[in-house]
């Protein structure tokens, strides 16, 4: 949805109206174009209370360098729900010294929720991950991943921990992994490796040696 307008700026009072605008204006702001063609407070009673000063200083900005206006802002519905909209008009100066932006308000509802929503959820996962990462720390359980293609292995801090390694300076792969194994085990890891790509399961314990030395058992799980 999206309302085309003409909007002057007029600096000398700070007053503001909408001389010309679609229809689709009142789809957005519940007002008629009639309403907001001399005064346009009413279009501005419904912007959030929250949003004003940012939507002020952005149109304040576009008025003094002439700049292309540009902001995302929410909109109070009659049934006390929030609509997000999206603006943008390029400015113009007047003879009588007033500002006129031609330009248009579109609905980002949908979109903008979709990426709050996203966002809570990278959030929410983020603490997830943190929560787990605590879990495991006191627990002294380490995650990882491997491909079999590559070779290639992702190791959770407390792997790195587990063998007595620099996580900034250490790039794991399989064959680093083979030489922390302790060497009796090695043939016991690699025969359960071999039957999970079988099985899709994979357990076994067997001892590793830190990198300063100690030998510790561990017990694999995947």
């Amino acid at each position: 949805m999206k309302s085309k307008f003409n909007k002057p700026w007029r600096t000398s009072d700070g007053s503001a109206s909408f001389p010309y605008a679609s229809s689709k204006l009142s789809e957005i702001y519940g007002v008629t174009p009639e309403q907001v063609k001399d005064d346009a407070t009413a279009v501005f009673a419904t912007i959030y209370p929250e949003d004003l000063p940012a939507l002020a200083a952005s149109i304040q900005q576009s008025a003094q360098q002439l700049s292309l206006w540009q902001q995302e802002y929410r909109l109070m519905q009659a049934d006390g729900s929030l609509r997000w909209v999206s603006g943008r008009a390029m400015p113009e100066r007047m003879p009588d010294n007033s500002i006129l932006w031609h330009g248009y308000i579109y609905d980002i509802t949908t979109t903008k929720e979709y990426y709050l929503a996203l966002e809570r959820a990278n959030d929410d996962l983020k603490l997830a991950q943190q929560r787990l990462e605590l879990s495991s720390q006191q627990a002294q359980i380490g995650y990882w991943q491997v491909s079999l293609r590559s070779g290639a292995l992702w190791w959770s801090p407390m792997i790195y921990d587990l063998f007595g390694l620099d996580e900034q300076t250490t790039n794991p792969d399989s064959e680093l992994f083979k030489r922390i194994v302790q060497p009796d085990d090695l043939d016991l890891v690699e025969r359960s490796e071999a039957q999970a790509i079988e099985t899709g399961y994979h357990d076994v314990i067997h001892r590793i040696i830190r990198a300063d030395g100690e030998v510790r058992w561990v017990h694999e799980l995947a």
